[in-house]
């Protein structure tokens, strides 16, 4: 099993102990996209999954996966870092299609938690 498909991430930019929380979709192609929008490539060997972000101060995060949890850690290089863990969104609910039905398949994984 990869990393490919939903995740929700919630990151602590700072770690200051204040979260947020967005999607992220790994595709099969080593390219992901945030539900922001933004994007880079990723790779993953043994669990270890390396982000490289497209654009920005934020060169490289890095993340343990064990199953459908992720672990992870980040740093832009001019002081800022932060911590982040992520859930995958089962595939029953992740239906392809676009943000709308995106954000279905979040809300029916949220609902089911």
């Amino acid at each position: 099993m990869s990393a490919e498909g939903l995740w929700l991430l919630d990151y602590d930019w700072e770690v200051d102990g204040t979260s947020e929380t967005i999607t992220i979709e790994f595709r099969s192609d080593n390219t992901y996209t945030f539900g922001d929008g933004s994007s880079g490539d990723w790779a993953e060997i043994d669990g270890l999954i390396v982000m490289k972000y497209e654009d920005g101060p934020y060169p490289v995060f890095a993340a343990v996966r064990v199953g459908d949890a992720l672990v992870g850690l980040g740093t832009t290089g001019g002081g800022y870092n932060m911590t982040w863990r992520g859930r995958r969104v089962p595939m029953a609910a992740a239906s392809s299609g676009g943000p709308q039905n995106e954000a279905v398949a979040v809300a029916r994984f949220l609902a089911s938690e």
